[in-house]
């Protein structure tokens, strides 16, 4: 049976990537580094705008706008080229990601919050941190200022649909890191 077609028109997106397994998509220190080079060239070359990213040891979230219809194209670029580093510096061949990227259309101001709130918590879901404050390959902290942000990296939207001035960021925070029951 063919794939569904998915939505392949501007917009906003919630993409995901998963590892072949059992082994990771990210290896060791250096293996994000390279990713988010990576993510960068291919933020050049396609035009897209990165609003957030996370990953983990076998998958990773990113939430990108895509101006046209390149978002095939250009998954297919960032993934390619990784996995082609990945293989080179582990010394192994084949496939990295067990199969296509999975892409949500994220289709309001409501929707694009909940997909923000699950990427950053999602290391503390999987219980690798207690705060997305503390996760190294996150774009959280850099969103809400506890860190340096990344220049290519602009989660400014998400930032702006809970307000104006310093009160936005706190209730961005308190949304994002207080746990669902306690809110």
């Amino acid at each position: 049976m063919p794939r569904p077609p998915r939505y392949s028109g501007p917009g906003l997106f919630h993409v995901t990537v998963n590892g072949t397994g059992p082994g990771p998509l990210f290896h060791d220190v250096f293996d994000p580094f390279i990713w988010h080079a990576t993510l960068a060239s291919t933020l050049i070359r396609t035009c897209w705008t990165c609003v957030s990213f996370c990953l983990m040891t076998t998958h990773l979230h990113l939430l990108i706008d895509v101006p046209d219809t390149s978002l095939s194209r250009g998954m297919h670029l960032l993934n390619s080229r990784y996995a082609h580093a990945f293989n080179q510096r582990h010394g192994r061949k084949g496939a990295l990601q067990l199969r296509r990227f999975g892409a949500v259309h994220i289709e309001s101001d409501a929707h694009l919050a909940v997909a923000f709130r699950y990427v950053a918590r999602n290391p503390v879901e999987a219980g690798a941190t207690d705060s997305p404050l503390n996760w190294s390959w996150s774009t959280y902290a850099g969103t809400v200022g506890v860190e340096d942000g990344l220049d290519h990296v602009d989660g400014s939207r998400v930032v702006r649909m809970f307000g104006a001035g310093p009160d936005a960021v706190t209730r961005l925070r308190r949304f994002v890191e207080v746990p669902r029951g306690l809110m």
